[in-house]
């Protein structure tokens, strides 16, 4: 059982080659999907709707309230990476390196922009105005979440390619989190604002005061802005 994604009633969770809804109040199964095909990275929830991409080398929105089918297309480099909603669009990571906004009501291309490497991470939106994408060749690289022009690329840090990627809660900077540690990005220019050597992150969670880190070893960390460090709460 996977949670794929979340509004503030239901969950979409992802089992096998199946989709499906429950209300987080009841619990009961709103409604499900067989077959569906294996969903790859997280799903994007808005606007009503719920958007997710499979092992077939689809991208499906479908209707939050009744599961029904809105639209399907195949975009032309399906890969691993989730999508990501933006207010009218969601963002779809391709295997040769394309990242493509797809209109949220009809699945028609909006634009299409080379990363310039293999994304394989979903993008972070919530960024002022751009979504940001990293590169298993360890650039970041932000984009105009309207048209997808280039916006800035930091260069990868050591060739590592980034474990995971989220933005502050603020959306003022970018945490890029890589075998050596983590880095956080100012979302206006792409300049290194900070840096944590904590080289097991595996995953990260943006939290009012900073961030929170998962290591692989299980560790889980509070890093706060203000300069300390602590033992995330229970």
């Amino acid at each position: 059982l996977r949670p794929s994604a979340t509004d503030p009633d239901r969950l979409v969770v992802a089992e096998g080659r199946s989709v499906r809804v429950l209300d987080l109040r009841s619990g009961d199964c709103g409604w499900t999907v067989e077959d569906a095909g294996v969903v790859t990275g997280r799903a994007a929830v808005a606007g009503g709707t719920v958007v997710y991409r499979t092992d077939r080398g689809q991208v499906v929105c479908r209707r939050m309230d009744d599961g029904s089918r809105l639209w399907g297309v195949r975009p032309p480099a399906a890969g691993p990476a989730g999508v990501t909603a933006l207010e009218d669009a969601v963002v779809v990571p391709g295997a040769d390196g394309t990242v493509t906004a797809l209109c949220r009501a009809t699945g028609e291309t909006v634009w299409a922009t080379p990363a310039g490497g293999t994304v394989h991470l979903a993008a972070a939106a919530g960024c002022g105005g751009a979504v940001v994408v990293a590169t298993t060749e360890g650039s970041v690289t932000a984009l105009d979440a309207d048209d997808g022009r280039p916006l800035w690329t930091a260069p990868a840090a050591g060739g590592a390619a980034p474990r995971a990627l989220d933005v502050l809660v603020d959306g003022s900077a970018v945490c890029v989190a890589d075998q050596h540690g983590i880095r956080l990005l100012a979302v206006r220019d792409g300049r290194l604002l900070r840096r944590w050597e904590l080289p097991s992150v595996s995953g990260l969670r943006p939290a009012e005061d900073g961030l929170i880190a998962v290591g692989l070893d299980g560790a889980v960390r509070r890093l706060v802005l203000g300069g300390g460090r602590r033992p995330a709460a229970d």
